[in-house]
């Protein structure tokens, strides 16, 4: 006998043990598709199943009650509202508004032309008094916190 035939002869030995075994797994599955069958139309799993989920429900225990200590024991407390005088005219700002003064920085801020051609010096605004239509003053500070776009400015490094 030839090497090839003997090879030959060896695959085709591991081809039918191969298909042998899938004869048997399809089998196998077919009972149990049968079991299963049966299972279904007696409705055994089913009682089973709602036996599992209806299980008497435990009992919950309290806790043992304990004896105050120490302390006041409580009671009930009265509280006096007395409400805040009402102003003349509500809350907020009622327009228009004047302005009364504007205070500018001392040194001004130098900003960058839109086609970067040069600078332009500018004093910002530090501090506006306006007043409002019903006589209040309302001061606006901070102006110095922004950058020449008028963003907030990131706080300084205290580490230098």
């Amino acid at each position: 006998m030839s090497p090839g035939e003997r090879e030959r002869r060896a695959i085709g030995k591991k081809n039918e043990a191969a298909r042998r075994n899938i004869g048997t797994s399809n089998e196998a599955a077919r009972r149990q598709i049968g079991r299963d069958m049966i299972e279904r139309r007696t409705g055994k799993q089913q009682v089973d199943d709602i036996n599992a989920v209806v299980t008497p429900p435990r009992q919950n225990r309290t806790l043992q009650r304990q004896e105050p200590r120490g302390g006041l024991a409580g009671g009930v407390g009265v509280g006096v509202y007395t409400p805040p005088p009402a102003s003349p005219g509500g809350a907020g700002i009622a327009s228009p508004l004047t302005v009364q003064q504007i205070i500018y920085a001392e040194e001004p801020s130098y900003i960058a032309t839109f086609d970067a051609s040069g600078y332009f010096a500018v004093k910002m605004i530090t501090r506006m008094v306006m007043v409002d239509a019903e006589g209040r003053q309302i001061i606006v500070e901070g102006f110095d916190k922004l950058d020449e776009n008028g963003n907030p400015k990131p706080p300084e490094n205290p580490n230098g």
